[in-house]
């Protein structure tokens, strides 16, 4: 069963478009077919379908790569809980970055 895509009304109710020769093929559409409609498309709506199509990309995760990650989150939370570390807020973060890329440029 193919899960509920909001976005089915734009692709179509026969199912999920097939790669075929370079172009992705659904009822005649080309690539940029399917570009141009989704460029259409609200920015959340973008954002939904740039998500789906990147998780679609994804494979299934590993136990032991998950459950790393599943320790270095509570370790980190740890720390910010017991104050060993200072959060930094975005807005800091975001303008020492714009400093670093104007210095490159």
């Amino acid at each position: 069963m193919i899960p509920h895509n909001p976005l089915s009304e734009k692709l179509g109710d026969e199912g999920v478009p097939f790669r075929s020769r370079g172009t992705i093929s659904t009822m005649g559409r080309t690539l940029q077919d399917l570009y141009r409609e989704a460029s259409e498309l609200s920015e959340s709506e973008r954002a939904e379908l740039a998500g789906l199509l990147l998780e679609s990309l994804e494979s299934e995760p590993e136990a032991d790569v998950e459950a790393a990650w599943a320790e270095e989150i509570e370790r980190r939370v740890r720390e910010i809980d017991s104050g060993r570390v200072r959060t930094i807020p975005w807005e800091q973060v975001r303008a020492q970055l714009h400093g670093r890329l104007g210095e490159k440029r």
